[in-house]
């Protein structure tokens, strides 16, 4: 039994569907398959129509019809064709243009390295505890249902901020406004809601 994939020619879509002036910008993250489609859309002047592009070459995959020498050849190709490739690596948290496009809001001289994990922050003596927490809730519920969890049960008791989507909370109400009951929520471009002051 033969199963048919229905596919699209992804740079003749590109033509059709967008204009030159129109500003373009194009993730591509296909596992190996990137250098065919960009090999064929060099060969068609489709980057004429990209205005940004990211992407993830997939050098450890096998693909058929290309060699570790010809996969080197298509990158000298890009450079040839002046096409930059940002890099934009799920996995490995890479994205190569995120703080240029978000600049950091930590001010200068904040102690602490993006990454380390601090495991000796505990109460100060009869005061309340030495450190706060702010945590950005991405869209995986159960991811950050687990998180919040954890953190609540931490003995430190710390006072901590929930940063959270608006459309994180219009699908999840019920979950927010149990949180609010014991942390400040965030919502993003709004105010922050202090304890107990949640409101859909």
């Amino acid at each position: 039994v033969k199963n048919i994939i229905p596919t699209i020619d992804l740079s003749s879509w590109i033509q059709e569907n967008t204009a030159l002036e129109d500003y373009v910008i194009f993730k591509l993250d296909v596992e190996g398959a990137e250098y065919e489609i960009i090999d064929k859309m060099i060969k068609e002047g489709t980057f004429k129509w990209v205005d940004k592009f990211y992407g993830e070459f997939h050098g450890w995959a096998p693909v058929p019809g290309w060699s570790s020498k010809r996969k080197s050849e298509l990158k000298k190709t890009m450079q040839k064709h002046s096409i930059t490739m940002l890099d934009w690596a799920g996995e490995h948290k890479k994205y190569l243009d995120m703080e240029n496009i978000h600049k950091p809001d930590i001010p200068e001289g904040t102690p602490g390295v993006p990454g380390m994990v601090y495991s000796n922050c505990s109460r100060s003596p009869n005061g309340p505890a030495r450190l706060a927490l702010t945590v950005q809730v991405g869209m995986d519920v159960k991811a950050a249902f687990k998180l919040v969890e954890t953190i609540r049960a931490h003995r430190s008791n710390m006072p901590v901020t929930l940063f959270v989507y608006g459309d994180f909370a219009q699908v999840f109400p019920d979950l927010i406004t149990k949180w609010s009951d014991r942390y400040t929520i965030g919502v993003r471009e709004s105010q922050p809601f202090p304890t107990g002051h949640w409101k859909l």
